[in-house]
């Protein structure tokens, strides 16, 4: 089996977020992707619902990103808040990769 493609290339410029992954590139404006947050603090813990998010500042950008494995990336924002956000959840196509290999696969019996 081939490997997997390498985990996306994130960065941040002119108030966007770049995914480059497997040749292709997505983009995400800095608001949009802070209202995919799902910490406690943005998502009700009993139901899964958003709650009421408050005004985002004009000029949010990320103080940091920081790789969190293979699987997500880490934000610190301007406003003081944390966000953790796993690949598949805005990375065009990341989703769709091959989660584990052939012997992986094999060795847990799937």
């Amino acid at each position: 089996a081939a490997p997997a493609p390498a985990p996306p290339e994130i960065s941040f410029a002119g108030g966007e977020f770049r995914a480059t992954y497997a040749g292709a590139t997505t983009v995400v404006e800095a608001h949009a992707l802070r209202r995919l947050c799902r910490c406690a603090k943005c998502v009700d813990d009993a139901t899964g619902a958003f709650n009421t998010p408050a005004p985002l500042p004009p000029d949010l950008a990320p103080l940091s990103l920081t790789r969190a494995g293979n699987y997500a990336v880490a934000v610190a924002w301007s406003d003081g808040h944390q966000s953790l956000f796993p690949f598949r959840s805005f990375v065009d196509g990341y989703a769709d990769r091959p989660l584990r290999d052939a012997a992986a696969a094999s060795a847990l019996g799937t």
